[in-house]
């Protein structure tokens, strides 16, 4: 069922004519490090916001290793495109 609501999320994300991206840093209750990822997009004609992924972050992370982790879900889920591939696409470059 997750794979199922992922999968809904992100087919609505590509069909949108845009969106963005919140990246949150939290602690958890065993003092462990996560990025959050938040994303709002078009849908049906009003803007939605859900909750898009959740990685753990290492002791000492850096925007880079931060990107890196962004990168790898988007080439995952985005037809193989990275964060930049996808952004150019989006603003017809």
């Amino acid at each position: 069922m997750a794979e199922d609501v992922k999968n809904t999320l992100i087919e609505r994300i590509k069909s949108s004519s845009y969106y963005s991206i919140q990246l949150d840093e939290t602690t958890d209750v065993a003092d462990l490090a996560n990025l959050m990822v938040y994303v709002r997009y078009e849908h049906d004609g009003a803007a939605q916001e859900d909750f898009l992924f959740c990685q753990p972050l290492e002791t000492r992370t850096t925007a880079e290793h931060i990107f890196q982790l962004l990168d790898a879900f988007v080439q995952e889920n985005g037809n193989g495109k990275s964060v930049l591939e996808s952004a150019q696409m989006a603003q017809g470059l």
